[in-house]
Formats: structure tokens, sequence, C-alpha cells
């Protein structure tokens, strides 16, 4: 019976860790914005894009509507790089509206949710800009 236990304990072990390497992400969020009971988290991590490839950063968003009463929230979903800021200035690319039902949080992560997950390099292509941070412009919370 301790054996099996033990197996048992060691396939939920394998299973968690291979779930977060597949998704790549931890639980460092952090507060970028706060407005009407809106709390609006950033993380940056990494996602498998193809298997023989290496994983690409990415930028998640996490929206938690602490109110008990439904929000739309629009906003930019910036990315800023030490060369410019791509979707700070209004661009409709990155711009979003979102509907956040009330006491819910929204989470992105590497299944690329609309407006909650923006990639922010590729590895496995040459070039590219200098990232600095994740930014949130333009917003809007009815």
């Amino acid at each position: 019976m301790k054996l099996k236990r033990t197996l048992q304990l060691a396939v939920l072990f394998v299973t968690i860790s291979l779930g977060s390497m597949a998704f790549g992400q931890t639980s460092d969020w952090k507060l970028i914005h706060s407005e009407n009971g809106v709390n609006i988290f950033a993380l940056e991590s990494e996602c498998s894009i193809k298997a023989d490839w290496k994983p690409a950063n990415y930028a998640f968003l996490k929206i938690e509507n602490t109110t008990n009463s439904d929000k739309t929230l629009s906003y930019n979903f910036g990315l800023q790089y030490e060369e410019e800021c791509s979707g700070c200035d209004g661009m409709y690319e990155w711009y979003f509206t979102l509907d956040v039902p009330a006491n819910t949080t929204l989470e992105g992560d590497c299944t690329h949710e609309k407006g909650l997950t923006r990639i922010i390099s590729n590895p496995n292509l040459p070039g590219g800009y200098t990232f600095e941070s994740i930014k949130i412009a333009n917003t809007e919370i009815d």
C-alpha cells in the first residue's frame, strides 16, 4: 500500500512538472494597473512554438475583477522596447475590449488568448528589438 501511494505521488509530481514546463509560466505576476476594482497583472515567460525550436518569450496579462458587478475593460496591450513602444500609442492592432464578469479573473497563457497574450521575442529568428517591459495604455473601464 505504501509503494502504491508513493507511485501515485510520483505520477502527480511528474504531471505537475510537465504541465509547468509545457506552459513555462511561474506565479511571479506583477501588478501594472489598478482602477475601479479591476487589477491588471503582467508576467513574462516562455512558450514552446515548435518541438525543434527554442521557446519564444511571451507577455501575459491577468485581469482580476474584484467587484460584484460585470466590467468591460478596453486597453492597449503594449510592449516597451529600447527602440520604441509597440502598441502603446492607440494602435488598433493591440487595442482590446474584454468583458470581465464580477469576481472573476482572466489569465493569459501559452494557449494565446486574444488580448491576454503577446509574443515579445523569438530566439529562432535573427535580429529584433531589446525588450524592457509590458505596458498597459488607454484603459477604459465601464
